[in-house]
């Protein structure tokens, strides 16, 4: 907001000049059925690879919407150096995925406690959520999956959704979802370099 010259309630501030790293605890939720794997897989490695990974840049978790729903990859599990691109990628490397996928609205809940701090979270991260899912659910599942999504809003974790093709569900990866400027259809320029803009804040001397 600029200055008024003649006076006016705008309050003056400085443009920010320069940009120093925030702290970002991402948990990427994935769709784990076979017949999808090799588009989710290349979808994960490209974020994987665009994020700024490291001890005090950004942590990643990984989890997956299968039957069992654990966490692939807490918060917890990577320490100091080890918290890396390569370490990352083993985990998703490891991955055998499913021929069906699991119960979407049990996977958000799974993911909603891999950012307690007891488990790796940061307190002065921002949490973020990625679901890349075709969130394709059963009718009596949608109560429960807004119910979730709105546990996400009341601990302020952004949740961003990805479609995997084009069946995807719309509606519930809108109702997912903090916002509907927040649902993609795919892993692309734009919603990587969205995505990346998070890792970014005004430094000390630019906050002032």
């Amino acid at each position: 907001m600029k200055c008024c010259m003649m006076g006016c309630n705008n309050k003056c501030v400085h443009p920010v000049t320069h940009w120093c790293q925030a702290p970002v605890d991402l948990a990427i939720l994935f769709d784990a059925q076979i017949s999808t794997w090799p588009k989710v897989r290349k979808m994960v490695l490209k974020i994987v690879h665009k994020m700024s990974i490291g001890e005090d840049n950004t942590h990643i978790a990984l989890g997956a919407i299968s039957k069992k729903s654990q966490p692939l990859l807490g918060f917890d599990q990577l320490k100091g150096r080890n918290i890396s691109h390569v370490n990352v990628w083993k985990f998703m490397k490891a991955f055998t995925p499913t021929k069906k996928n699991g119960k979407l609205t049990t996977a958000l809940k799974n993911a909603k406690h891999m950012f307690d701090e007891k488990k790796g979270a940061r307190e002065n991260a921002m949490k973020v959520l990625l679901v890349l899912s075709d969130a394709n659910i059963d009718f009596d599942e949608s109560d429960a999956v807004d119910e979730v999504a709105q546990e996400f809003r009341d601990s302020n974790v952004l949740v961003q959704t990805v479609g995997i093709t084009d069946e995807m569900s719309l509606m519930t990866l809108v109702q997912i979802a903090t916002s509907d400027i927040y649902v993609w259809p795919d892993v692309d320029d734009e919603m990587l370099n969205e995505l990346k803009k998070l890792e970014k804040q005004p430094c000390n001397s630019d906050a002032l």
